[in-house]
């Protein structure tokens, strides 16, 4: 598993798993929606913990900063 979640990246994950775990505990919405809200929430914290997005690497993108000569490789 190659990293793929850059700096930024993971520091805007977890800023929405921290949003999506309050209004799901804060807000009075329906039990289907706070769970989905809690499971994005997990699923964020988990890509930003472990450096790996599934989704980023089915479509080939990568948001880590690359030294520009490693690209020359």
């Amino acid at each position: 598993m190659t990293k793929n979640v850059g700096t930024t990246d993971r520091i805007l994950r977890i800023g929405l798993s921290v949003v999506f775990i309050a209004l799901a505990l804060s807000t009075n919405l329906t039990t289907t929606i706070k769970v989905i809200l809690i499971l994005l929430a997990i699923v964020f914290a988990l890509t930003s913990i472990i450096g790996f997005c599934p989704i980023y690497g089915v479509c080939k993108f990568d948001s880590r900063r690359i030294d520009p000569l490693e690209r020359k490789k």
